[in-house]
């Protein structure tokens, strides 16, 4: 008997482009060490090889009127200064590029016969559902769908403090409701977030698949870290984007309180990524204190994972908000390191229930005086040579596994009754 075939369409697997493409790609290559034959449809407008899965990068669609009209709009409005997209997506619900690349994934949709596969996923990435549209508009796909649907859409249903209401936002919506009730499953990455989405869409109560982010087996032996990374010291590490909602000021003053309560402290705090909306603060706040280290061009994706597993500490900052549901695709990787993470956000998130609601390590992302406190236990185990961490390792990376994301594919999708 022949192992299922799945076929895969993503927007991208740059895995250098956006933690949403890593987390993309870390799904397709556990979809093949699980035994699966793994088929890829991308539109990274570069062609990318990932072994032992056919991957094809589907082409430009220049006989599509959507295509020209995208590039003059861009030219008018680089003219003009004026946001014609918002008023376009205002009347349409979508942007002239959105359609054309909905097109194209329909185009290369065509090649295929849905018979020849057991299984089609389609992932994506930030606010982008492209693929997701082009398999909406071929009914043939739809009993064998997996739709996942990684962050709440449209922005509107974001929780707080990401209020943004998007220009054609019930298009969206109408959108979405389309999916959530065509797709013959939806996927998640958390708990949290399919509870959050299923008060928007009840679709989603009788058919939904909790599928976390997943562990690249390959990650456990980067070691290799960039010649200014001292292991011996007491190194803290964020990496990611710090969008506006993360505003990483209160893990700065902590740190720096830190460093007062114990001036002899070799310690170092390495913000790596980009921080655009808090750039200028960031550089301001760490003026004159050396021991933080910020690198807003950030790091290529597997040296940040061999820093990631030779830090001290790993840190999680999430937004301040009453609660969290998003996994943080970081959150895998930190886990996978074995090492303690200091989780700066809502006690009620996604992040706090896989680490455990006593765990230990844990502050709202603005309470510096107790992120000042939890650093100072920690490097207390560091010099101690006792730091470790406490959280069910071997229970989050077998979450996190290909085994796993075997058993839920096998289980919920291609035995389902």
């Amino acid at each position: 008997m022949s192992a299922p075939r799945i076929l895969i369409a993503v927007d991208s697997i740059n895995v250098n482009d956006s933690s949403g493409s890593r987390a993309n790609v870390a799904i397709i290559q556990n979809l093949r060490d699980s035994g699966f034959q793994v088929t890829v449809i991308h539109s990274s407008y570069q062609d990318i090889a990932i072994s032992g899965v056919e991957t094809r990068n589907i082409g430009e669609l220049k006989t599509d009127l959507n295509y020209w009209l995208s590039r003059a709009q861009r030219v008018a409005q680089r003219w003009f200064s004026w946001p014609l997209h918002r008023f376009q997506e205002a009347r349409f619900g979508f942007s002239f590029t959105f359609f054309n690349d909905v097109n194209r994934f329909q185009k290369e949709l065509d090649k295929f016969n849905p018979s020849n596969f057991d299984l089609i996923i389609t992932l994506s990435k930030g606010g982008s559902f492209r693929p997701h549209g082009a398999v909406l508009r071929n009914i043939g796909w739809h009993s064998k769908w997996l739709a996942y649907i990684h962050d709440p859409y449209p922005m509107h249903f974001y929780p707080e403090p990401y209020t943004w209401t998007e220009s054609g936002h019930r298009f969206k919506e109408a959108f979405m409701q389309r999916i959530t009730q065509k797709a013959q499953f939806v996927a998640f990455p958390s708990q949290l977030l399919y509870q959050h989405m299923a008060a928007f869409f009840p679709e989603c109560k009788t058919k939904s698949v909790i599928i976390p982010h997943q562990n690249e087996s390959a990650q456990e032996a980067l070691n290799q870290v960039p010649d200014y990374f001292d292991t011996n010291t007491f190194n803290l590490v964020h990496a990611g984007n710090l969008m506006k909602q993360r505003d990483p000021a209160g893990l700065i003053q902590g740190f720096k309180d830190f460093l007062s309560a114990n001036p002899n402290a070799n310690a170092r705090l390495y913000l790596i990524g980009p921080a655009s909306y808090h750039q200028k603060a960031i550089e301001s706040a760490i003026t004159n204190v050396p021991q933080i280290v910020f690198l807003p061009k950030g790091e290529p994706y597997y040296s940040v994972m061999g820093i990631q597993n030779n830090t001290s500490v790993n840190v999680i900052l999430e937004a301040a908000a009453p609660d969290s549901p998003f996994l943080p695709a970081k959150m895998v990787n930190c886990v996978a390191a074995e090492k303690p993470i200091l989780h700066l956000g809502p006690a009620r998130s996604e992040t706090m229930r896989l680490l455990g609601a006593d765990y230990p390590w844990h502050a709202t992302i603005s309470d510096s005086k107790t992120i000042a406190n939890v650093l100072t236990k920690l490097f207390k185990r560091h010099q101690e040579h006792t730091l470790q961490a406490d959280y069910p390792v071997s229970e989050l990376k077998a979450y996190f596994n290909a085994t796993h994301l075997k058993q839920l594919i096998v289980e919920k999708c291609l035995n389902r009754k």
